[in-house]
């Protein structure tokens, strides 16, 4: 924690400029990135998800309205419903197991939680 507040601390009292931002947050996201995730995909750098994120708001800003600019909307109101009771029913049932992993008495791992977690 001391890290950052020093971090902040440069950060206040330097001349900023584009240039040297992105110089301290390349610096900042070596320094504090986890070395176990080093070479993963979305986690390396930053500029995969940069790149998805600008490609997203590029459909939805631009692409998007010009493809439906003369098309009648899609009727989907019966699977949004349905979509969102199915929503309903996984997060209802998180809640349970999670709940009722709190009323044990022993301290066990339970690998049921992370596994239903990652199917949400």
């Amino acid at each position: 924690m001391a890290g950052f507040v020093k971090i902040a601390i440069d950060d206040y009292y330097s001349d900023s400029n584009w240039t040297t931002i992105a110089k301290k947050y390349w610096m900042l996201a070596e320094r504090v990135s986890d070395p176990r995730v080093e070479g993963w995909f979305l986690f390396d750098t930053p500029l995969p998800t940069l790149a998805m994120v600008l490609t997203y708001l590029a459909f939805v800003m631009v692409v998007g309205p010009l493809w439906m600019a003369n098309r009648k909307p899609f009727k989907i109101q019966r699977t949004l419903v349905l979509y969102n009771a199915f929503q309903v029913l996984l997060s209802s049932y998180m809640f349970y197991e999670k709940g009722r992993q709190r009323t044990q008495t022993c301290m066990w791992y339970d690998h049921r939680i992370p596994f239903v977690c990652l199917h949400y």
